[in-house]
């Protein structure tokens, strides 16, 4: 795999199972336009689409021949059974993975359906992707850790900023202040561990709103309290489009210590900060290693009364509060830039 050659010319081909936010956030929307505008040319497939790779002869025969290929998180077997046998043909294969898919499929606290997926892509799907990669691409230094013992060649790339308004959410006044929660159902556990922490403040706290992008998987005791909203779960360029047109300023993200949690990346950070808002994390990694507490976000314990103080500790305090998130924005702008991720793909160009 050669690197650092020239860019004009070069050809990027993602086979695309569905990972959209992975896609988006570590290659399509963040290096791919720049790349493009180099002189690369570069093409999302999207592989559910066709049956058999057969059905996309001879523009994707043609298309394979020296291209530089991405796979994000799974791919069927029938795509994979090409790429084994067309292997000599592409110029280099990147995996790109963003969960501990082992660690999803153990983790009971995590909707069936989905751990059932994960232990499917885990055993059949994994190793023979890991196999045909010349490298790994993973999102937090936990998960390289724990996949260099399966290959070669593990770099880390932190996730990208997407969107970023121009300053954080003006100050609240005492009648307007908005929190949000925006994770999926895959941590409705975490959430579920701070539910009676955020009734309670919200009883004491008449004019605080909060919103929580689950739909009627809300916990009951969120999703019938009168100052809480409950938009359904998203589509992902639906939520990006969420992200650019809300703001909130303080946003929750509670990772309560599992297996799974402890492979994830700060992304939640960026999305809070893409909000405007300042954030209240659970103090481990990944948050950990990058929120100062008490500046730019808090680090919170793992006890809902703790959870209490500390959002209470930002509602009484909303000058600070808008500093804090001032200062969020910044630091998400500085480590989720756009550029590490197109200096990052423009040293991969062969």
């Amino acid at each position: 795999m050669a690197q650092g050659s020239g860019i004009c010319g070069s050809r990027w081909l993602l086979l695309s199972d569905g990972a959209l936010p992975t896609e988006d956030i570590y290659f399509m929307a963040s290096a791919a336009p720049w790349l493009r505008y180099a002189g690369a040319t570069v093409t999302r497939l999207d592989t559910r689409g066709w049956a058999s790779p057969l059905l996309c002869w001879p523009w994707l025969d043609r298309t394979l021949v020296g291209a530089q290929v991405i796979v994000c998180r799974s791919l069927s077997e029938a795509w994979i059974d090409l790429l084994e046998t067309r292997r000599a043909q592409v110029a280099s294969v990147h995996y790109l993975l963003d969960d501990d898919l082992d660690a999803a499929a153990r983790d009971p606290g995590l909707p069936t359906r989905y751990r059932e997926r994960m232990g499917w892509v885990s055993r059949s799907i994994l190793p023979r992707l890991l196999a045909l990669a010349d490298e790994v691409v993973v999102s937090s230094e936990e998960l390289a850790t724990r996949i260099r013992r399966r290959h070669s060649r593990i770099v880390t790339l932190a996730p990208a900023l997407l969107v970023s308004p121009e300053v954080a959410t003006p100050e609240a006044t005492l009648d307007g202040w908005r929190l949000g929660y925006h994770g999926t159902r895959a941590h409705l556990r975490d959430l579920e561990q701070i539910s009676s922490a955020l009734v309670s403040v919200l009883e004491a706290h008449p004019g605080l709103t909060l919103e929580v992008a689950m739909g009627r998987y809300t916990p009951a005791s969120l999703r019938h309290h009168a100052r809480v909203r409950t938009p359904d779960p998203m589509a992902w360029h639906a939520y990006l489009s969420h992200l650019k047109g809300s703001r909130l300023h303080l946003g929750l993200a509670p990772l309560w210590p599992t297996a799974f949690n402890a492979a994830k990346s700060h992304i939640k950070f960026l999305e809070i900060a893409s909000m405007g808002g300042v954030g209240l994390f659970s103090r481990r990694a990944p948050y950990s290693n990058i929120v100062c507490d008490g500046e730019d976000g808090l680090l919170v314990d793992d006890d809902p009364a703790d959870w209490q103080r500390c959002l209470v500790r930002l509602l009484e305090s909303p000058r600070e509060t808008h500093r804090m998130a001032q200062r969020a924005l910044e630091k998400a702008r500085d480590i989720g830039s756009p550029t590490l991720h197109r200096a990052f793909w423009s040293q991969r160009q062969c």
